[in-house]
């Protein structure tokens, strides 16, 4: 094997030990946790700038594969919850405590996810436009958003 082949190896293997973790990957591999520790110093010093870079391209591709996986997994989960809370026995108290820890789950999901929003809007420069009656435009609104400065 060249060393080409032996460094893009190296890169999958830390792109995928920042997600999962060294001992996975370790496992996963067969190569020793000490391997990766080696790997990853050369990434990090930079005194292997062609590892530092192929890491960072699998690193980026792996969290989009996360990412793009993130918003089916969540939808079946809330198709789940519904059709669950559906079917569920209203007299058992099993359910009603499962469907009630789901709908806290969700409101916090929701909570955190409108959190976020705002922050994120408000670092990117971006504030909500006054409507009628003093009332401020829907979070998810973009035509109802204009940029501040």
């Amino acid at each position: 094997m060249g060393k080409d082949d032996r460094r893009k190896r190296a890169a999958e293997w830390l792109a995928e030990a920042a997600i999962v973790g060294d001992v996975a990957v370790s496992k996963k591999y067969r190569i020793s946790p000490r391997t990766l520790r080696r790997w990853r110093d050369k990434a990090v010093s930079g005194s292997d700038r062609e590892l530092t870079a192929d890491v960072q391209r699998k690193k980026a591709a792996v969290e989009a594969g996360w990412a793009d996986k993130l918003e089916t997994a969540m939808a079946g989960c809330v198709d789940f919850i519904d059709r669950a809370s559906r079917e569920a026995d209203p007299q058992d108290p099993d359910a009603i405590h499962a469907i009630a820890g789901a709908l806290k789950m969700l409101q916090s999901v929701r909570t955190t996810g409108k959190l976020l929003d705002g922050r994120l809007r408000s670092a990117a420069g971006i504030r909500p436009v006054q409507q009628d009656a003093g009332q401020v435009a829907p979070a998810g609104n973009i035509r109802e958003l204009k940029r501040t400065g």
